[in-house]
């Protein structure tokens, strides 16, 4: 078995039904399917089960219980997987097209530890194109984010050290840091993975994910490093939930060059919010 497809979800029974449908329709059919579900009360429950009596939808394994969290869901998943590689493909989330597995995994052997490609991100106002770094490296997913619902990765890396439970936001992003501390492999490949649900994020969620980053710098990173790599991390951040940013990522897709004019740009913006500051920052 290449590939095992995950899919966690809690009370999302329309984004399930679009990630269903999605995995359904692929061309490419050497996978199996696990889902995990948070016992839900919107009728999610009863989808899953329709669709686990359907003769080709490939799931070998699903429940519907409480769990401690998006990453524990994650766990449990792995824990059922027997694939080569691992994807998670959540509720809301899909393949941006029908014939997206079989372009990746048809008649290919990877060696890559971690095969990632491009991905859209989509909300309320439409999709834009997130086009995949040549390489991945710290700064990248501390910067960016590096989500997994574009990567497939493989079983062992996770059967051998699950996701940290501890973390809400960052498990994901501290597993793949730890993957290039050892030296593991990424291979890029110039196809669209998925399309990606972007919700809306609170400034409670935004510091939280920064503090998670903090954390996760000083549990992983050399002492000798860290400064280094918090400075980093908020030096190349973009806040990919503000209209500005993403309509600028809409217009320039994002490419080492563009980035680096995104960088300039808010650069830019905040030596002008230095020396002249809002009416509300005067207050302060």
């Amino acid at each position: 078995m290449q590939l095992s497809i995950i899919t966690i979800n809690y009370n999302n029974i329309e984004g399930l039904r679009r990630t269903i449908n999605s995995i359904l329709s692929q061309t490419w059919r050497q996978f199996e399917w696990i889902i995990v579900d948070g016992g839900s009360t919107d009728g999610s429950r009863e989808l899953i089960e329709e669709t686990a009596a359907l003769p080709d939808s490939n799931i070998t394994w699903w429940c519907s219980e409480k769990d401690k969290g998006v990453y524990n869901a994650m766990n449990k998943g792995i824990a059922h997987a027997q694939g080569q590689y691992l994807n998670f493909m959540n509720a809301g989330d899909y393949f941006c097209e029908p014939d997206t597995l079989q372009r990746v995994f048809e008649g290919k052997e990877y060696e890559a530890d971690v095969v990632y490609g491009s991905h859209y991100r989509y909300d309320a106002n439409g999709r834009v194109f997130i086009a995949a770094p040549d390489q991945v490296n710290i700064s990248y997913i501390l910067g960016f984010g590096f989500n997994h619902q574009r990567c497939f990765i493989k079983r062992e890396l996770l059967s051998e050290e699950s996701y940290d439970e501890s973390y809400k936001i960052m498990s994901d992003s501290k597993h793949l840091i730890e993957c290039l501390l050892k030296n593991c492999q990424f291979e890029m490949i110039d196809i669209p993975i998925c399309c990606f649900e972007a919700t809306g994020i609170s400034s409670a969620q935004l510091e939280l994910k920064r503090a998670e980053k903090v954390r996760l710098i000083k549990e992983v990173m050399p002492a000798c490093l860290q400064q280094d790599c918090i400075y980093l991390m908020d030096n190349t951040a973009v806040d990919i939930y503000c209209p500005d940013i993403v309509e600028l990522r809409r217009l320039l897709p994002l490419r080492r060059f563009n980035r680096r004019v995104i960088h300039l740009v808010i650069a830019l913006l905040h030596l002008v919010e230095r020396f002249y500051p809002t009416p509300q920052q005067n207050k302060q």
